[in-house]
C-alpha cells in the first residue's frame, strides 16, 4: 500500500493495538468509561499520524469522529463513538492487507 510512513506489518500491529486496547476501554462503566475514551483517542491519533503521516486524509478522517461532548454522557454514547472508531481502524488494517498482496 502506497502512502504509509511505516512499513505495513507494523502498521497492522499498531491499528490492532489500538483494537485491542478499545476493548478495554468498552469494558469499563461510569464516568471514568469517557476519560479512558479520551486517552485511547489520542493515543489512536498518534497512530494513525504514525502510520499515515499528517497530510493524509486519514488523520483527519479518525480526528472527525470526535468523541462524546463531556464527561457527564451516558456510557452508552462512548460505547457507540468508540464502535464508530472499531468498524474505521478494521477498515484501514483490511487496506493495508488489501495493499500487501
Amino acid at each position: 500500500m502506497t502512502g504509509l510512513k511505516v512499513p505495513p506489518g507494523k502498521a497492522i500491529s499498531l491499528l490492532s493495538e489500538r483494537l485491542s486496547d478499545l476493548k478495554t476501554v468498552q469494558e469499563k462503566t461510569g464516568g471514568s468509561a469517557y476519560y479512558n475514551f479520551v486517552g485511547w483517542c489520542s493515543k489512536t491519533w498518534q497512530a494513525v499520524d504514525q502510520i499515515y503521516g499528517s497530510a493524509d486524509f486519514r488523520t483527519e478522517e479518525i480526528r472527525s469522529l470526535g468523541m462524546p461532548a463531556c464527561s457527564c454522557s451516558s456510557p452508552k454514547e462512548t460505547l457507540v463513538v468508540s464502535e464508530q472508531y472499531a468498524t474505521l481502524l478494521m477498515k484501514y488494517i483490511d487496506e493495508i492487507q488489501g495493499g500487501m498482496q
